[in-house]
Order: C-alpha cells, then structure tokens, then sequence
C-alpha cells in the first residue's frame, strides 16, 4: 500500500511541467482570443486617461456594439 502512495521523482516533475504547460497555453489563449494589456503612451487622451495609466482591453467579439463614452484602441 505504502509504495503504491510513493510517486517516483521524474514522475513528480513530469506532472508539475504539464501543469506549467497547461497554464502557460491557458494564458496565451486568453490574451490571444479574450483580452489584452495596453498602456497608455503620451498626453492625446489627458482629459481621461493619464500617461503610464493600465488599461484591460476586450476584444472586438466581447464587447458587444459600440457606446458613446467607450474608448477605442487601434
């Protein structure tokens, strides 16, 4: 029983490098496909965002039709 609990080394490492990779993948399809990172670079929206600020951007398919007040990024 003890040794059926027992997990080999390499086998430890295996599984721990396949979580690595699936959380890797699962990362990079979301920032492919859902949404991406942007800062803003100079002063031409200073009324609303400010130089340095973060922003999180959804993709085209997710945000729906366009409002006023939205800000776009091309």
């Amino acid at each position: 029983m003890a040794s059926e609990q027992k997990k080999q080394p390499g086998r430890v490492a295996y599984e721990w490098a396949q979580t690595l990779v699936y959380a890797v993948l699962a990362v990079v399809l979301v920032f492919t496909f859902a949404v991406r990172g942007f800062r803003v670079d100079g002063q031409s929206m200073r009324d609303t965002l400010q130089d340095g600020d973060m922003l999180l951007i959804l993709n085209n398919g997710l945000c729906g039709d366009y409002q006023p007040e939205n800000i776009v990024v091309l």
